[in-house]
């Protein structure tokens, strides 16, 4: 098991520093880079009616393949580990969450707040968390931008091939110019959006964008249901200490934590795994027995 731990540590860090240097050597060699992303909802998948001059556009078929592939094998794994926006976060949350567990004042300022709520709300529920509250809240909002970022996409695309029925055009263009007026010239609001919540909200919440706003994560975690990798956690061994959960973005107690990592919110990171002390978390293979 300690092996099996060690070797998982050794993947995370490796297959994370490899995709961050890329990441980091594409944006240091490109010209212009950062109008060179794509400016579309989700991307990608506007790519065959697309002639912005977006510099992933040609890498389309091998990146989406080799996306769903590692899903089918482990998952999320691409937001956990490849992903340079998930990186980004990490870097940014992972310092600060050492001064708030030094100085407790995650539980300090949680605390205060359900004082607050009790005393003013007239709320007797037993153990109110109302941060928890918020954020289990928060999470449903990438359910809607996924629905509407992808029949944007299959409107863009129709009218495009002009296969659009003539009794909903009035009402799609009506949409698409909505979804364009919010997004704002060049989509620089949703640039705005994503800035705020990747460098700003990140700081205090763990992978704040990934949490609450992003539609291609989600995506991608409709793969926790097939892969074959789950982790097996031994109750009995366990300590109590949630070493495990620190930096977790499920959400999920560690009563749960073998339910949480087949969830849509798992980033499959194997942060768990890395960080349990006891060596008591372990990945596994589904339909295969452990040793």
């Amino acid at each position: 098991m300690k092996k099996n731990k060690i070797t998982t540590k050794y993947i995370y860090y490796t297959v994370k520093g490899f995709f961050l240097i890329i990441a980091l050597l594409i944006l240091y060699g490109g010209q212009n880079t950062f109008y060179r992303f794509c400016r579309y909802p989700i991307p990608f998948v506007l790519c065959p009616i697309c002639d912005y001059p977006c510099f992933f556009k040609q890498y389309q078929a091998p990146l989406i393949f080799s996306i769903l592939g590692a899903g089918i094998f482990k998952g999320r794994v691409f937001c956990g580990m490849a992903c340079p926006i998930g990186a980004a976060q990490d870097i940014i949350y992972i310092p600060a969450s050492t001064i708030y567990k030094k100085t407790n004042i995650n539980n300090r300022v949680i605390n205060n707040i359900n004082k607050f709520v009790k005393s003013h709300l007239k709320i007797e529920q037993v153990n109110l968390n109302i941060i928890t509250l918020i954020d289990k809240r928060l999470r449903l909002l990438k359910y809607p931008i996924l629905a509407i970022s992808l029949l944007f996409s299959v409107i863009t695309i129709m009218r495009f091939y002009d296969v659009m029925p003539n009794l909903l055009l009035a009402h799609a263009i009506r949409f698409v110019m909505f979804v364009k007026d919010f997004a704002g010239h060049d989509y620089k609001n949703t640039w705005y959006i994503f800035l705020l919540f990747t460098f700003i909200f990140g700081i205090f919440i763990h992978r704040a964008w990934c949490k609450y706003l992003c539609p291609v994560g989600l995506l991608f975690a409709l793969t926790n249901k097939l892969s074959i990798f789950k982790i097996k956690v031994d109750k009995k061994e366990c300590t109590g200490c949630k070493d495990c959960l620190d930096g977790c973005t499920t959400g999920y107690p560690v009563s749960k934590l073998e339910k949480g990592y087949n969830s849509l919110e798992c980033v499959r990171c194997d942060r768990c795994i890395i960080q349990c002390k006891p060596n008591i978390v372990n990945a596994d293979m589904r339909y295969f027995k452990s040793k």
